[in-house]
């Protein structure tokens, strides 16, 4: 194997004679981290307010389309099942969802909020989303 062949090379060769990777240096700030802390302030204050985040799915099911949430969802070429044919055009659907699941349990005092990707119809193409807020 390649990590025998390696490992014999060092073993003669010596390991104190070979140089190591310098991975310290320092890794600009890209604007996928500067989207990563905006998001996690958004979360960390809604979370201080009592919120509490809710994962809901990216896929919406056949039920949904033509309602006015999924009115043009991009649909799936090969859904799995019927509960998952098209992305999701907003999280105000999975949201509602996740409220009454949690009121048919018995909760009187729901505050829920999610950052997530919804796909703009007619081909959907990805967005992030600021939370609608259910309180």
């Amino acid at each position: 194997r390649e990590v025998d062949l390696i490992e014999e090379i060092v073993r003669i060769f010596g390991i104190s004679r070979i140089e190591g990777a310098d991975r310290s240096r320092f890794t600009p700030v890209s604007a996928a981290d500067r989207r990563y802390d905006f998001e996690m302030k958004i979360r960390q204050r809604l979370v201080a307010r009592g919120f509490a985040e809710a994962r809901t799915s990216a896929l919406v099911g056949r039920q949904t389309l033509g309602t006015g949430f999924a009115r043009a969802a991009a649909e799936l070429r090969n859904p799995l099942s019927e509960d998952h044919v098209a992305l999701r055009p907003s999280l105000v659907l999975g949201l509602l969802g996740a409220l009454e699941r949690t009121v048919r349990a018995g909760a009187t005092s729901i505050r829920l909020f999610e950052i997530r990707r919804s796909f703009l119809p007619p081909d959907g193409a990805e967005a992030r989303r600021v939370p609608p807020l259910f309180s």
